[in-house]
């Protein structure tokens, strides 16, 4: 009921990456609440989930963008793009 209630106020994308957490938190309460054995390359694939969804959820930097409009003088060069200064 709370997973239903959750995905109704988060986006599509968000649910998608947060949803690949359940298969490692049942490998992590199996361990902690039933007793469960856990291999140590399990261990590896839960470690390897966390660090790509924090990859995934990560807040990405501000990103210049170079002018699309070429002036006068790189116009006449087939494929140029104007930059503005101090832009790389």
């Amino acid at each position: 009921m709370a997973f239903g209630w959750g995905l109704g106020r988060v986006s599509a994308s968000t649910a998608t990456t947060l949803s690949l957490l359940e298969p490692a938190a049942a490998a992590v309460l199996a361990v902690l609440v039933v007793g469960e054995q856990l291999p140590a390359l399990g261990w590896t694939g839960i470690a390897l989930i966390f660090g790509s969804l924090i990859v995934l959820t990560a807040p990405v930097g501000t990103l210049r963008s170079a002018k699309t409009v070429p002036d006068e003088k790189q116009a006449r060069q087939p494929g140029a793009v104007a930059v503005e200064p101090g832009v790389e």
